[in-house]
């Protein structure tokens, strides 16, 4: 039989477990750490929540107001709705159990780590600071921000509305920017695919950009990589510091 497990104001819980239908509500005011959610286990958080474990689909939700530090999902997930905020998370789920941080409208998460099949979904007007990509993925959508994200051998994905600024992408890592989408400052000694809009970029050494039809660059900065412009793309005021920056001369012959 399923239970629910009540943490009040200026109460303190350790070591709670929810799962198949069991819920821990934390409520405003109340702290809880090291709480274990397993499948079909809920923990609803108003208050503080420190170092949950969340495995085999069990799942976090961040409630206005609420505070969840150094999750740690392995085949679950965790949702941060509106005023809720999420540190620390850490994701790293398996082929057949993702782990997954979701940021609502109005949510904010920082230094989430995103390991093999841990994905960040940004949603609109949520807002992502310092996630660390290593072999996962970021999606941020319409309307969404994400500042300051590495990833280090993973994707990031800017959808049209999203926003990317002063993201690192390493060698071995892929940065997609669809049509839309808006890239700010951002450091690329990997690949980037760019459909939407960028300014300010450094293409480093290793470092590829390939300007799609549509895409424009501005004030890119080429120092050991390499910018390719595609027929319909544009760069504008691109600087080859070190290797060679390629616009085409026509649109026409440029594949």
């Amino acid at each position: 039989m399923s239970s629910v497990t009540y943490v009040m104001s200026d109460q303190t819980s350790s070591g709670l477990h929810a799962e198949n239908g069991d819920d821990i509500e934390v409520l405003f005011g109340g702290t809880t750490s090291a709480s274990v959610v397993s499948s079909g286990g809920f923990e609803g958080v108003a208050g503080v929540a420190n170092g949950t474990i969340l495995s085999s689909g069990g799942i976090q939700d961040v409630f206005s107001g609420g505070i969840a530090n150094a999750t740690a999902v392995s085949g679950g997930g965790q949702i941060v709705e509106s005023g809720g905020v999420a540190s620390g998370t850490i994701l790293s789920g398996t082929g057949d159990a993702y782990a997954t941080v979701d940021v609502s409208s109005g949510g904010v998460v920082s230094t989430v780590s995103a390991g093999p099949f841990g994905g960040i979904y940004i949603h609109d007007g949520g807002e992502a600071v310092d996630s660390f990509i290593l072999s996962g993925w970021e999606y941020v959508s319409g309307g969404a921000v994400a500042t300051g994200t590495t990833v280090e051998n993973g994707n990031l994905y800017v959808e049209a509305g999203g926003s990317a600024v002063s993201a690192v992408i390493s060698s071995g890592a892929r940065f997609n920017v669809s049509a839309g989408g808006t890239v700010l400052d951002a450091t690329v000694y990997g690949v980037e695919f760019l459909a939407g809009t960028d300014s300010g970029t450094m293409i480093g050494v290793s470092g590829f950009q390939q300007i799609l039809p549509g895409g424009v660059a501005v004030g890119d900065t080429v120092s050991g990589g390499f910018q390719f412009i595609s027929n319909g793309g544009l760069a504008s005021g691109s600087v080859a510091a070190v290797s060679t920056s390629h616009p085409v001369a026509s649109p026409a012959v440029q594949s």
